[in-house]
């Protein structure tokens, strides 16, 4: 009975100390931080912050020196913020993902099937994708996306 005290004693001020040291960094903090993040977590955020054309959340972790490529060409960050604003996308799926890890650096390639409308023209097609990530200073950041689909129907 005194074991279980003790025990109570020791490890309570511990989980109050974590809880409320997990509760002040929110959930954005906790996300980006980790090494040990999933690919699939990260995508996640990226491709709804895309759905929703959040571009004020996805510049908070783009890199600076982010570039995308897409059928129409070559974006920068600045390009590819106005792409995520300005993008009427539907529904999207993602599948056969696949991970590689190299030290900070972790590379996505994965099919998108997304629902969209482009041009007035109604969409649903796939996508080969590749998104690449890099832990630089303790948090995740995204530097580069492409997708190479050629959405130009006629």
């Amino acid at each position: 009975m005194l074991k279980k005290i003790l025990y109570i004693l020791v490890l309570l001020p511990i989980f109050a100390f974590a809880h409320d040291t997990l509760r002040s960094k929110g959930r954005d903090e906790m996300v980006w931080n980790h090494i040990s993040m999933k690919g699939t977590t990260l995508l996640k955020h990226y491709w709804e912050d895309r759905a929703t054309g959040n571009a004020v959340h996805a510049n908070t972790y783009m890199d600076s020196h982010f570039q995308s490529i897409y059928y129409f060409g070559a974006l920068d960050k600045s390009g590819e913020l106005n792409v995520i604003q300005n993008l009427n996308l539907r529904d999207y799926n993602l599948y056969r993902m696949v991970e590689t890890r190299h030290g900070a650096l972790m590379i996505l390639t994965y099919i998108a099937i997304v629902d969209e409308t482009l041009n007035g023209q109604e969409i649903h097609q796939s996508s080969p994708c590749m998104t690449i990530w890099k832990h630089i200073d303790g948090r995740w950041k995204l530097m580069s996306h492409s997708e190479l689909t050629n959405h130009d129907i006629q």
